[in-house]
This record gives structure tokens, C-alpha cells and sequence, in this order.
């Protein structure tokens, strides 16, 4: 037969043409199309063999210059986090689409944390709920140039680092919204909450004291989060806006010498963190008292002062230190016992 009635008449897309699910983020317009090629069956081939032959052969010319895989993967490799040095040594086109793309796989509270630390940010949402400003400030990021995006993300993320917005809920955070904006408000903020004010507010829900019996602050507390994330937006809608309304008290959760039994180190000093910020000020500053060197440290000191440098003290030290001493002030305060005068705080080293 005639060769040229083995010619392909089908064109092969080619390995280089781009697609949405393929194309990098770093890319802001498509790639020019690639010029038609068409594969010939060759002696020693058969004609199934050529459906995926212009994936490997060369194209002829690209008007662009694609940038090479190896340094384009050590750049995505070098930006995974966005912290004070996550740009360090990239240009700002990859800085800034990288970044996007991190930002944008955040949850919304932390999406929400990071860019309320964006210059401005708490006059655009002064009196706006959490879902509005959030969407605001998205559409506000987005619509900046590659240069301002990236210097702002950056600044912001340093920023981050040492930020935790702590939002509360009340009787009047729905007033006004629509069940979506309601829902997706909600869900902002019970997650920007920390651990001991959202076991606060979830030990509001109907039958919370029967699900958390004879369970530790840890465990009843994950409990909670699962049930609320697995109920129907309707459902969760109203079952935190009720706990919200209910403007609990905190909880005063108590602490002794069985409060780390059977737990883990990571265990132990979480609950410890959890009880302990539940705790009312009279409540926590008996507790801290019972630290070694409390005495010496509070000396002179009105009870505010010195319940406030015995609670810096405490969060300054490491896990191990702090579950260490905590644990043994629940004991002590527990069976009635003071430290002796003397006494030194423990040392790391």
C-alpha cells in the first residue's frame, strides 16, 4: 500500500499543551496553542501504537518561555507555609501566585486571622459579621496586582505567626443575617475560638453533660466538635446560636491528683490547658499559688498583679515544665498543701 495512506489524519494533543487541572498557578493567561503534528506509523509499529506518540515527540516552536521543572519544583518545594520567610528568594510573580494558592487552602478562620492583619482591614469589617468580612477581604486581596499581593500576603503572614483572633458569640450574632450568612458566621468563629471557651459554649447543647460523663475536658471536647460538624447546616445553625445566646459562665473545671491518669504527655498537658483557662480568677490564682517560688514571685504583689505574672510565667514555660508544675499544684491544692518557703520555680536545664 502506499506510505501515505498510513498518515494519521487525527492531530495528537501534545504534552506541553496546557489544561486547567495541569497548567502551574504561576501562569496568569494560557499558553499559545501548539502548531498541528502529526504522527506517522513506522515499519515496526502497529497502528494502536500511535494514538499516544505526540506526547513524545518535539514540538516545533512555543512563542513562550516555560520555565524549567526542576527549579519550578524547588520553588513549590521552598513555599509550603506561610510564615515570615515564605518568599525568601522567590520573584514576585511565583511569590504571589504561590502564596494564593496556599491562602486559598486555608480554612476560613485562619484565612480570616491571616488577612484581618492585612493595614485597614479592621475599619473595611468594623461592624461587619465574620462571613461579610471575610468575603471582603478575599475580594480585596484578589483584585491587587502580583507586586502589592505579594508584599501584603507576606507582611500579613509574618504577622500570622504571633495572632490568634479570638471571636465570641452572643445573643445578637445572627441579627439580621441570612441562615447562610448565620451559619457560615457561626462556623468562624466557634473555630477561631480556643479550646476552653468552645467546650464553654458546647456544653450548652442539649445532652452535652450526658455525652461528656466521666470523660476528660480532651476528649469531651472532641466529642462535641464531632457532633456539632456533623449535624446539617439548619441544625448546627441553631444549636450554637442557642448555646451562644445562653452567655454561659466558664466553667471553673477543677483539678487533682488523678487529672492525668492513663493520658499521654500531649494528653495530660492539653487537659491541664483546658481546665485551668476554664477557671475562674480566685480559682486560678489558688491553683498558681501552689506553684514552687509562688511566694517569692508574688511578694509584695496584689492578688491581680500577681495572678497576672504567675499566668505568664506559666505559658512561657515548655509542655513538659508546665505539665509537670500544674499537675503537681492540682495535687496540692487539691489535698489542701502549700509549697514550702524556699521553694524554687522549675528550671528547664
Amino acid at each position: 500500500a502506499p506510505a501515505d495512506q498510513h498518515r494519521s489524519t487525527t492531530t495528537t494533543p501534545n504534552a506541553f499543551t496546557p489544561s486547567l487541572s495541569t497548567c502551574s498557578p504561576y501562569h496568569r493567561a494560557p499558553l499559545p496553542a501548539v502548531p498541528h503534528v502529526a504522527a506517522k506509523i513506522m515499519p515496526w509499529q502497529s497502528p494502536d501504537e500511535v494514538s499516544n506518540i505526540g506526547e513524545s515527540m518535539p514540538v516545533a516552536s512555543l512563542d513562550v518561555v516555560l520555565p524549567e521543572t526542576e527549579s519550578l519544583s524547588t520553588d513549590l518545594a521552598s513555599l509550603t507555609q506561610c510564615d515570615a520567610g515564605a518568599c525568601d528568594g522567590l520573584d514576585e510573580a511565583t511569590c504571589a501566585g504561590a502564596l494564593d494558592e496556599i491562602v486559598m487552602a486555608m480554612p476560613d478562620a485562619s484565612r480570616l486571622n491571616l488577612q484581618m492583619q492585612f493595614m485597614g482591614a479592621d475599619k473595611i469589617c468594623e461592624n461587619t459579621n465574620p462571613a461579610d468580612c471575610l468575603a471582603t477581604l478575599d475580594e480585596y486581596r484578589s483584585e491587587l496586582s502580583e507586586s502589592s499581593r505579594a508584599k501584603l500576603l507576606t507582611e500579613a503572614c509574618a504577622d500570622a505567626a504571633d495572632t490568634q483572633l479570638s471571636l465570641q458569640c452572643d445573643a445578637s450574632t445572627c441579627e439580621g443575617l441570612s441562615d447562610d450568612q448565620c451559619v457560615a458566621s457561626l462556623d468562624i468563629i466557634m473555630a477561631t475560638m480556643d479550646d476552653a471557651t468552645r467546650l464553654n459554649i458546647q456544653m450548652q447543647f442539649m445532652g452535652a453533660d450526658k455525652l461528656c460523663d466521666s470523660k476528660n475536658p480532651l476528649d469531651c471536647l472532641s466529642l462535641l466538635d464531632e457532633y456539632r460538624n456533623e449535624l446539617s447546616d439548619s441544625s448546627r445553625m441553631k444549636l450554637v446560636s442557642e448555646a451562644c445566646a445562653a452567655a454561659p459562665e466558664m466553667l471553673d473545671l477543677q483539678c487533682d491528683d488523678t487529672t492525668c491518669e492513663d493520658l499521654d504527655e500531649a494528653a495530660c498537658v492539653q487537659n491541664l490547658d483546658i481546665i485551668v483557662a476554664t477557671m475562674s480568677d480566685e480559682t486560678r490564682l489558688s491553683l498558681e499559688k501552689n506553684f514552687m517560688g509562688a511566694d517569692k514571685i508574688c511578694a509584695d504583689k496584689e492578688d491581680s498583679e500577681c495572678l497576672s505574672t504567675l499566668d505568664e510565667y506559666r505559658l512561657e514555660l515548655p509542655d513538659s515544665s508546665r505539665m509537670q508544675m500544674v499537675s503537681d499544684a492540682c495535687a496540692a491544692m487539691a489535698a489542701g498543701q502549700a509549697p514550702q518557703d524556699g521553694d524554687a520555680p522549675p528550671s528547664d536545664g
